[in-house]
């Protein structure tokens, strides 16, 4: 799955989100392309998530 198709499954409008959750390593199971650098994501991948936050938290206050 690439970010776009990730982005609109879990209902997240800016990469800027995903790439920070990326980077936090939130998002279990993504990888990156060797010779392309796009992400990879697997087809269980779901929003990310903090364990004392809603489950429905907006996503900037998941990357804080």
């Amino acid at each position: 799955m690439t970010i776009k198709e990730y982005m609109v499954k879990t209902g997240v409008t800016k990469k800027k989100y995903v790439y920070v959750w990326i980077e936090k390593g939130l998002i279990p199971g993504v990888k990156q392309d060797d010779n392309t650098g796009e992400f990879i994501f697997p087809q269980s991948a779901r929003r990310s998530y903090r364990p004392r936050l809603r489950a429905n938290a907006k996503a900037n206050i998941i990357i804080k």
